[in-house]
């Protein structure tokens, strides 16, 4: 006979227990230990080292109330449940016994919870960490202190507890702030006061009532002491927390887990000085996003990193060096094919990452660049062979630009018909406007030599070695980029301090774009193009990436088409 009272309660559907039946499912039960351990409403509790221990009858008691059960005997037969599926053990059970099923003792026997991994966080946790804690709760970055006549130091358990909770990292609780606390008693770095028996074990309380901090107990200095705090969380970076922190390029710390946080939900900025974090001094966003993804999707079973290795063997077997595709139709065929293979692996990991996302509540920017991850991830491994198709794709365009730019290797800025101010010519006098340029005053002013955008061609000529397309787009930018400081580091050496008229508009880039692919004499620049084309993410195509893309574009459409003719041709004619 089942003994639950048959009537619906709002205390049922708070644990998501069903009336008139034992919790069962790995919710249900979950959802009665957590209540259990509930600090303020759970079990009465004691600690023997960091172990919250309670009596069997204190469970039986906590259980009747809690349940609304008729009688002591149904709550017993409960307890007894819970015992049997491993949600509380007899404290002086072996690791042999916690498995098998035992009965129940209404009476002092002590029970505690099985090894959660908060204990097993405890258990390694180093002994300077302990000393860390201790030594920093009586620091001027500490507790709230009160002291008295005689110079001993008290905090409030309930201030002790909040302090830990807010200033480290891998506490998650209020619950886990208080064993830790507790191991600070059993470290000695919190005393009972004078007036209690210290043969009693001190227990620390989420109450107001005071504790006496041990000042005796040999404490560390602040400078021994490693004070870095996250820029996101606002929590020590070094301090109860197992993982290296991450060092930005502008010098602020942050936690591997924040650092992520600011990629995926935010605008990812510092948010201590706001500057991009996007490019770390040694992490990329692979290095940070890539685990945060794997744990997120292994706890729902799916696999990450093992299917990602079983798909880039397979693609690479299947379309490695033995491959051989001379005629258009067979490669074009070839090419569409590992395309879309990969493009179908891709989609799946999305989908799977895409069906968590609503438990990290991401906006679509983050959304965007996690997908972007696994694309970075993936999309290296299997370069060599994949973009080898691409050569072979186009193959005869490749050759034909090639041709053609050393055809027209000898031309200049002035034979593009670039705009004086933006030809950035070897010898140009000295003047503090550009309205002042003159050629025919040329010879009596002071000379400077200068390669024109010498800096926008080295970044451009690093295209070919870029394996993920993060990297190929990034360099675009890089490159735009460079053709602006160019231009302003030209002028500035030749005394002209307003900018204003140094603005590049459209048809000039893609003149000054023409002049640095003549330039660089990339080999491959049709494919490159291509396989930008292809893999670059669709969110990146209305912003600067799709600008530069563009206007890489139209500036190989205007060399293959156009006829050049030198300075000097001009001037016969």
């Amino acid at each position: 006979m089942n003994h639950y009272k048959t009537r619906s309660s709002s205390f049922y559907s708070k644990i998501g227990i069903v009336p008139l039946e034992y919790p069962n499912s790995p919710a249900q039960l979950e959802s009665v230990r957590t209540a259990m351990r509930h600090p303020k409403t759970g079990l009465p509790y004691e600690f023997r080292g960091i172990e919250i221990c309670f009596k069997g009858s204190e469970m039986v008691t906590w259980i009747y109330k809690y349940f609304h059960l008729t009688n002591r005997g149904a709550a017993i037969k409960l307890c007894q449940h819970l015992a049997g599926k491993g949600i509380v053990v007899p404290v002086s059970a072996s690791v042999a016994n916690i498995a098998s099923p035992m009965e129940f003792q209404d009476d002092k026997t002590l029970y505690r919870f099985p090894l959660d991994d908060f204990d097993k966080f405890l258990q390694r946790l180093p002994p300077n960490q302990i000393s860390y804690v201790g030594s920093l709760i009586q620091s001027p970055l500490g507790v709230t202190v009160t002291t008295d006549a005689d110079g001993s130091r008290y905090a409030s358990g309930c201030d002790i507890i909040s302090w830990i909770a807010r200033r480290l990292k891998d506490i998650g609780t209020r619950l886990e702030a208080l064993r830790l606390a507790q191991l600070l008693v059993t470290n000695s770095y919190i005393i009972p006061k004078p007036d209690q028996d210290a043969s009693i074990t001190l227990m620390i309380m989420d109450k107001r009532e005071f504790y006496r901090l041990n000042k005796s107990k040999n404490l560390l200095q602040l400078e021994e002491i490693p004070t870095e705090i996250c820029g996101a969380c606002k929590k020590f970076t070094e301090i109860m927390y197992f993982d290296m922190p991450v060092t930005l390029a502008c010098g602020h710390k942050f936690h591997t887990e924040c650092l992520v946080e600011l990629h995926v939900n935010s605008s990812g900025q510092c948010s201590s000085c706001f500057e991009s974090v996007y490019y770390t001094a040694t992490h990329s966003d692979t290095d940070l996003i890539l685990p945060f993804i794997s744990k997120v999707l292994r706890s729902n079973g799916y696999t990450l990193k093992r299917d990602i290795n079983l798909f880039v063997d397979e693609f690479n077997e299947r379309y490695g060096p033995h491959l051989k595709v001379n005629h258009f139709e067979g490669i074009h065929h070839v090419l569409s094919s590992a395309r879309k293979e990969l493009q179908e692996f891709l989609d799946k990991v999305n989908l799977s990452i895409l069906s968590n996302m609503k438990l990290f509540e991401m906006q679509v920017e983050g959304k965007s660049k996690c997908l972007n991850t696994i694309k970075q991830c993936v999309l290296p491994r299997v370069y060599n062979h994949l973009f080898h198709l691409y050569l072979i794709h186009n193959r005869e365009r490749n050759q034909s630009l090639s041709d053609k730019v050393k055809s027209i290797s000898y031309v200049s800025t002035e034979d593009l018909q670039i705009t004086p101010k933006f030809q950035l010519k070897n010898s140009i006098h000295r003047t503090h406007s550009l309205d002042a340029y003159d050629e025919s005053n040329q010879s009596s002013q002071t000379h400077h030599v200068f390669e024109a955008y010498s800096d926008a061609i080295s970044e451009f000529k690093r295209l070919t070695s870029c394996q993920s397309i993060t990297d190929k787009v990034n360099c675009l930018i890089l490159t735009r980029h460079h053709v602006h400081n160019d231009i302003l580091r030209f002028w500035k050496n030749k005394g002209v301090k307003s900018t204003e008229d140094l603005t590049v508009d459209a048809d000039q880039l893609i003149l000054i774009w023409s002049y640095i692919i003549v330039h660089a004499n990339l080999p491959h620049l049709i494919s490159e193009i291509h396989f930008i084309n292809d893999w670059i993410d669709e969110h990146l195509i209305n912003g600067e990436s799709g600008f530069c893309l563009a206007t890489l574009q139209t500036a190989v459409g205007y060399l293959e088409k156009h006829r050049f003719e030198t300075h000097s041709e001009n001037r016969k004619r």
